[in-house]
């Protein structure tokens, strides 16, 4: 998942297109349904460079009261 310049929410799902403009909600939906299909799935967070680490946290923080328990961080953005 990736928080944009914006700090809207975005998710891709097995590297694929990024679908934008999500709710927190609707992306721990999606992100929940996928480790139940796929528990190894790994869950990545990334955000642009301009966006306060603070949103960052928060989108851990919400990952992490969801039940997600590994969230690793993105160090390269996203390309789709």
């Amino acid at each position: 998942m990736e928080v944009d310049q914006d700090g809207q929410l975005g998710l891709s799902v097995n590297n694929g297109d990024m679908t934008r403009g999500l709710s927190l909600e609707e992306i721990l939906v999606r992100v929940k349904a996928e480790l139940q299909l796929n528990p190894k799935s790994p869950v990545l967070v990334g955000g642009d460079g301009r966006v306060p680490y603070s949103e960052i946290i928060l989108t851990l923080d919400a990952l992490n009261q969801a039940g997600v328990s590994s969230v690793g961080l993105m160090t390269e953005p996203y390309e789709s």
